[in-house]
């Protein structure tokens, strides 16, 4: 007879990995990266199979079940990294990284752009 699984021992948290978010017990794939993955049209089998082969599909459900206990929580770490992402790549922009093709005004136009997306959404955070 298979042991049960306490499904509360699916999902962690622990200090100083995946800078403490909540994520798969056994893993570094956070909740919110899960629900990403179903946002963008994956099926839960194809999280577990293709997209991140090292969790189970019950993993899947686990991290998809804290997300609508805990909905507004990830929703707010989703947009925080959201938010990161504009910033990381506009200032990668200012500091002359990028594409070399180019042009100083396109770089010019693409952080304004990142800028933009940034200020909405940290209007959305507030």
């Amino acid at each position: 007879m298979a042991t049960a699984i306490d499904i509360g021992t699916m999902i962690v948290r622990t200090p100083g990995t995946v800078g403490g978010r909540p994520r798969i017990e056994g893993s570094r794939i956070r909740v919110s990266n899960v629900v990403i993955a179903r946002a963008h049209g994956d099926s839960v089998e194809e999280i577990a199979e293709e997209r991140f082969p090292s969790i189970t599909v019950a993993q899947v459900h686990a991290a998809l079940a804290y997300y609508f206990a805990n909905r507004a929580e990830i929703d707010r770490e989703i947009l925080d990294d959201e938010l990161a992402g504009y910033e990381g790549e506009a200032d990668s922009l200012r500091a002359g990284f990028g594409s070399s093709w180019m042009t100083e005004e396109e770089r010019k136009g693409q952080i304004a752009e990142l800028e933009r997306s940034a200020a909405l959404l940290r209007s959305r955070l507030e």
